[in-house]
């Protein structure tokens, strides 16, 4: 006869902590959060509601509402965490790369955008044309976004500052123009495919880097 698995037989496993009632707080948040972002996929910005996302989440009315006053806070709160994530992988991806790389993995991160991510776009921009029209809600994006450009802008100037080239921009004006070329061609991809090919936005980005602005020639 074979022996028992002590492996099953005399595991205990060990008491869970019991958590706080700000990391319970935190951990509710973060399911919300989750789970309004498959309700907003689903039914885009104005067909979504608190109630949808409780319902999928599994929580009260309540727990939405005191985590989150308004449809806006709470789309306001998932634009902010998408946005964090997004600028910690660009700006670990800038240090990276070598200096006249930089053209390339924008054109690179463009396309990547433009094939993945059509529907999340769309929701921001649905969310934008509601903040236009909400001066509350127009302020508070404008200003949500500053402690995230701030650090991508710092993360720039240490790589042009390691470049040693003299660059026209700083490094947070350079991600401003980056990003709102970028959103303007996006948008125009997603109406025609064949809007631009991705490759000119690495010869833009490159001009804009005071780089020549094909690939390979003499820098």
């Amino acid at each position: 006869m074979a022996l028992p698995d002590r492996s099953t037989t005399d595991r205990t496993d060990p008491p869970r902590r019991r958590l706080s009632r700000a990391e319970q707080r935190e951990l509710t948040r973060e399911r919300l959060l989750d789970a309004a972002a498959d309700v907003f996929n689903r039914l885009g910005y104005h067909g979504a509601s608190l109630d949808a996302v409780a319902e999928a989440a599994g929580y009260t009315k309540g727990a939405v509402y005191s985590n989150f006053a308004t449809k806006g806070d709470l789309f306001l709160a998932l634009l902010q965490r998408y946005a964090v994530s997004r600028a910690r992988v660009q700006g670990e991806a800038i240090m990276a790369l070598p200096f006249d790389k930089l053209g390339e993995y924008a054109s690179r991160a463009l396309a990547d955008q433009a094939r993945a991510q059509e529907g999340w776009d769309l929701l921001q921009i649905e969310f934008w044309l509601a903040a236009m029209r909400d001066p509350v809600l127009r302020e508070t994006l404008a200003g949500g976004s500053a402690e995230v450009w701030d650090e991508l802008g710092e993360q720039i100037d240490r790589k042009f500052a390691e470049a040693g080239r003299p660059i026209p921009f700083t490094g947070m004006e350079f991600a401003k123009l980056i990003n709102a070329l970028g959103t303007g061609l996006l948008i125009n991809l997603y109406i025609d495919p064949d809007f631009i090919e991705p490759e000119l936005f690495e010869r833009a980005t490159r001009v804009l880097l005071g780089l020549p602005a094909e690939r390979g020639s003499a820098d």
